[in-house]
């Protein structure tokens, strides 16, 4: 079912060179009944408008022509967004269908001659949006994911101890998220961890889901301590089918040393050596490619008693049988049996991963070497040869019975050769032959070490389980000790951090008060200057208190104070000392005071000391030195000089008349002395 909303983009190559970096491309975007078509289009530029424009269908003609051989196409697939199908035009029910047939069924009309790439992009195009082709299933359910650190750290220093450590913890909580993503969407997964000392170094995740899927839980990104690469997997089996490869018929013993290189040994039930390998970030559906490319596995081996996960998994996957040695085998066990391989098979070890993934293929070989001679000793008795003898061989692996075998291989005789009527016979022989008569009393015997055997099978059993639980409780312990020891790091290193930033915003904070105290203040000074710059207000002076001390500090500090100036005085006295009076009267300043005084006070400095005093609270205080006073005090303090003024002329004039009437009583009261006399 089509996408409306995503567009179709065919894709035809144009040009092609020795490197991908030469090929190019015409491309046709097909978006509703909207072509549009694009020609010498590079490959990297391809690949970002595909991811821009995430297509619904990509529609190719022949995916091989794509890259021009198979590493090439491997590396263009990897590149192309997870939701986009890849869709051959041309092939149909198997069968690849010649372009312009298929354009002769849609009803198009074609120029003649060989249509151009240009051309052919856009009939792609049109052809996979009616439907036409088959969609490549290119990539397998399976994809890649690489954790690592980002940076890498430097030597020497508790600093760098401290960044080594920041780096691998950040490392595992990001492992962590991963693993409980995954787990909680139910996804089966491999992950093989990289320790050091000092903790997780990295780990490789082989998620076995679709691209799509995968994609949408996890991202590739890159920050600043941790790099997640998320790689898909392109399926080498449907590659295998357009280059032509074939699988070989045998059958193999595998034996695998997993790790992040994982070491992959496979020889022939004859202990011939096919291929012996190791390879870094080796997952478990690469392991199986490998194996299938030489024929039929039968037994999977391991070195370690618990086995490792992945080689559980790996032989359920194969559905064949998981031999694990009774314990795990020592080093000096694993260097003899090899050494001794290699003396005869001239092969040659590269590294530990090798020699130990070897040296189980030759410990399940050891195992079943008797019944494997014993087999091949009866068939030469008899005088049967067989071109299937690893057939038979791989049964004997299995848990057959060599008799039971036996059988098997006269049964395939005689339904070849067509010799029913020897059947009973031949079969009785063979019994005869592989099986001696066992009298009661031994049978007795044998079935005591049987069950004696089948305890201990039993109880080795248990052991194995209980050592797993032991392996998993440990790896478990030491991930949380991990854990751990990055918390109480991490906790000391915040508690730190905490610290320095209680500091810093504190700092911070007086700073912010500073600055907007400072900004305000410088606000009031504009205003402040307005004010005087437009005479709504005069500056004066300032003093604390009325006395000689503060006048002259003020005149020390602003100048002289000159005659008739106009004066703030928080403080004036109702009497003041005789040297204040003769300044005062020097002077004969205009004082405002927010002190409320007596009219007769006011009166007696007008009259005793030529100073004027006018009570207002009403003023801006700039410092301690100076003030803004309103234009109005100043007409205000002239008014009230003035009735000051007339007060005292009036005061003068009633003192004058009663003057005159005490001289003309006294000299009425003078003439009359003198008449009565």
């Amino acid at each position: 079912m089509l996408d409306d909303d995503r567009p179709i983009i065919g894709v035809d190559v144009m040009s092609v060179g020795g490197r991908l970096s030469d090929f190019s491309y015409s491309i046709a975007v097909l978006r509703g009944t909207t072509l549009t078509s694009y020609e010498h289009v590079s490959l990297s530029r391809l690949i970002r408008i595909l991811w821009e424009l995430r297509p619904d269908i990509i529609a190719i003609d022949n995916i091989m022509e794509l890259g021009g051989n198979k590493e090439n196409l491997i590396k263009i697939l990897e590149l192309l967004p997870p939701e986009s199908k890849i869709v051959q035009v041309t092939l149909i029910n198997g069968e690849l269908i010649d372009l312009r047939k298929l354009v002769r069924e849609l009803g198009i009309s074609l120029e003649q001659g060989k249509l151009s790439p240009r051309r052919t992009a856009e009939l792609l195009a049109l052809l996979a949006a009616k439907g036409y082709g088959t969609e490549l299933r290119v990539f397998e359910d399976k994809v890649k994911v690489l954790v690592g650190r980002s940076r890498v750290p430097g030597s020497g220093g508790s600093s760098s101890d401290r960044f080594k450590r920041g780096l691998r913890t950040s490392v595992l909580r990001v492992v962590k998220e991963i693993k409980e993503e995954l787990d909680r969407e139910g996804i089966d997964y491999d992950v093989f961890i990289r320790r050091s000392k000092g903790g997780i170094e990295g780990a490789l995740f082989t998620i076995y889901a679709s691209r799509d899927k995968v994609y949408r839980i996890i991202k590739p990104f890159k920050k600043l301590n941790v790099v997640i690469k998320v790689k898909p997997v392109v399926h080498k089996k449907a590659l295998s089918i357009f280059y032509g490869e074939n699988t070989p018929e045998r059958y193999l013993i595998i034996g695998v040393d997993p790790g992040i290189e994982t070491g992959v040994a496979v020889v022939d039930l004859d202990l011939n050596p096919l291929k012996i390998t190791s390879s870094r970030n080796l997952d478990r559906d690469e392991i199986i490619q490998l194996i299938l490319r030489y024929g039929t596995p039968v037994v999977v081996s391991t070195d370690k008693n618990p086995p490792p996960e992945t080689v559980i998994k790996l032989a359920a996957s194969l559905n064949v049988k998981l031999y694990v040695p009774s314990k795990s085998m020592s080093t000096s066990e694993k260097d003899a049996l090899v050494n001794d391989y290699i003396s005869i098979h001239k092969v040659d070890i590269k590294n530990t991963h090798e020699r130990d993934a070897l040296a189980s293929c030759i410990k399940v070989y050891k195992e079943f070497e008797d019944k494997l001679r014993q087999l091949e000793s009866k068939l030469h008795e008899i005088g049967l040869s067989t071109v299937k003898m690893q057939k038979y061989k791989a049964k004997v692996i299995k848990g057959f019975s060599v008799a039971d075998i036996i059988e098997e291989v006269i049964n395939d005789y005689i339904v070849k050769g067509d010799l029913e009527e020897r059947h009973e016979e031949l079969v009785k022989v063979i019994k005869s032959l592989v099986s001696e008569e066992l009298d009661k009393k031994d049978r007795k015997f044998v079935n005591e070490i049987e069950k004696v055997i089948r305890e201990r099978d039993l109880l080795i059993k248990r052991v194995n389980e209980l050592e797993k639980q032991l392996h998993d409780l440990e790896g478990q312990l030491h991930l949380r000790s991990i854990e751990l020891n990055a918390e109480l790091a991490k906790e000391r290193e915040i508690a730190e951090l905490k610290h320095r930033l209680e500091t810093v915003t504190n700092y911070v904070n007086k700073l912010e008060m500073q600055i907007s105290e400072s900004l305000r203040a410088l606000d009031n000074f504009r205003s402040y200057f307005n004010y005087l710059f437009t005479g709504e207000y005069i500056l004066a002076r300032k003093l604390q208190k009325l006395s000689m001390e503060e006048l002259v500090k003020s005149s020390n500090s602003l100048g002289n104070i000159k005659s008739r100036e106009v004066v703030l005085i928080n403080d004036v006295p109702e009497t003041v000392d005789e040297s204040v009076r003769r300044a005062l009267l020097n002077l004969n300043l205009r004082v405002v005071t927010p002190k409320e005084l007596g009219d007769d006070v006011i009166m007696k400095y007008f009259r005793e000391l030529n100073t004027v005093i006018y009570t207002c609270k009403d003023y801006i205080e700039l410092n301690d030195d100076l003030v803004l006073l309103n234009k109005h005090i100043l007409m205000n303090l002239e008014g009230l000089e003035d009735r000051l003024k007339e007060k005292e002329r009036h005061l003068n004039e009633v003192n004058y008349d009663k003057l005159l009437n005490i001289i003309n009583e006294y000299r009425s009261l003078r003439n009359q002395n003198i008449t009565f006399n």
